[in-house]
């Protein structure tokens, strides 16, 4: 129990969080509504980036970065506007 404890500790200071857990990207799903409330909830929320359109992508970043909360972006390597969104998180710095 106390290496569980341990690992869990180590996952919380990783994230950012209060709980290891992370909501995993899913298209159409995991958005900035969706992403907020896991962040809310003390656990790591990702937003699903590969198929927004640019602006969309470039106004759900903006919003996340708001809240101070830590959150992960995912993007799709073979997405018509990959390169387009790797700019803008880039841009958005966010790591």
């Amino acid at each position: 129990m106390k290496e569980l404890q341990r690992l869990m500790d180590r996952g919380n200071e990783f994230l950012g969080t209060k709980v290891p857990i992370m909501c995993g990207a899913m298209t159409w799903i995991s958005d900035v509504d969706l992403v907020k409330a896991v962040n809310d909830a003390g656990a790591f929320g990702i937003l699903a980036g590969g198929n927004m359109p640019p602006e969309f992508l470039e106004n759900a970043i903006d919003s996340l970065k708001k809240t101070e909360k830590s959150f992960g972006l995912n993007l799709i390597t073979i997405a018509p506007n990959y390169k387009e969104h790797l700019r803008i998180a880039c841009k958005k710095e966010v790591s």
